[in-house]
């Protein structure tokens, strides 16, 4: 407990730092936030070996000792700690690398087939119902020097294809609906839009519930 809450006390420094208080503050407290879940069928997609690693950079997958290297740059080292927690939670993930720098990482957790077996948390936050053997989605970091040069559109697009290989028929995952870049890109990748959440949040406090389950208005007057 005492690791993970370390872990996030950086990544909010990080965030700080990278994106500025004003986002963080958003992500980190909202009120009726809307979240759009998407689903990928990956049985469509053309399945490509995955390029080796090279001086020039290229798609890797993160192992541990990709992390115990100590020539690979992580621009942000709240990365490489949380690059290690999700391993230790049985999570895979990509990385973007240039030469040894860490460009952006992505990652992914296998939904279980036993439906009693833990999944990752957003999968029940989202109202998802995951249909065969399919993967969440997650955590998609791009260096902030790297945003604008469709690089996040490289790492996804490759992450999709590598799960393919893997043999995993659809993929979840979910964006924010202020998040026009990302909008865009799941356009651009054909991710299908699932029926809307709206998110409420403060701290380590969320809830969502779906977007059309509004109260109804109260019509009485008093005098």
């Amino acid at each position: 407990m005492f690791n993970y809450v370390l872990l996030r006390l950086v990544q909010a420094s990080e965030r700080v730092r990278s994106e500025g208080l004003a986002q963080v503050a958003h992500d980190l407290v909202h009120f009726e936030r809307q979240a759009v879940p998407v689903e990928k069928d990956l049985r469509g997609m053309e399945a490509e070996p995955r390029p080796a690693w090279t001086e020039d950079g290229t798609f890797a997958e993160v192992t541990e000792e990709l992390l115990d290297n100590a020539e690979v740059v992580y621009p942000f080292q709240n990365r490489r700690r949380k690059a290690r927690y999700y391993l230790g939670k049985g999570w895979g993930g990509y990385a973007l690398l240039k030469g040894r720098t860490v460009l952006g990482d992505i990652w992914y957790a296998p939904v279980p087939q036993d439906t009693s077996s833990p999944c990752h948390p957003d999968v029940s936050w989202l109202g998802i119902r995951p249909e065969g053997k399919s993967v969440y989605t997650f955590d998609m970091f791009i260096d902030p020097e790297e945003r604008g040069n469709n690089t996040a559109f490289g790492l996804q697009r490759a992450t999709l294809q590598d799960l393919r290989t893997k043999g995993f028929e659809k993929a979840y995952g979910f964006y924010w609906a202020d998040n026009i870049p990302a909008l865009w890109m799941h356009r651009s990748l054909r991710w299908k839009p699932l029926a809307r959440r709206r998110s409420d949040r403060f701290f380590f406090y969320r809830r969502s519930r779906p977007a059309a389950d509004r109260p109804a208005r109260s019509t009485s007057r008093t005098s």
